[in-house]
């Protein structure tokens, strides 16, 4: 099971912070772009 688990975490962060900016651009308005610096 943890042989599944781990590289399927690992696989969903690494999507999530390269995404972090269209995330960001579809979450929040506009000002919250300079928060960009605390997810990096």
């Amino acid at each position: 099971m943890l042989q599944f688990v781990f590289p399927a975490v690992i696989a969903v962060s690494l999507v999530l912070w390269l995404l972090r900016d269209v995330m960001i651009r579809q979450l929040f308005s506009i000002e919250f772009s300079t928060m960009r610096s605390l997810f990096a």
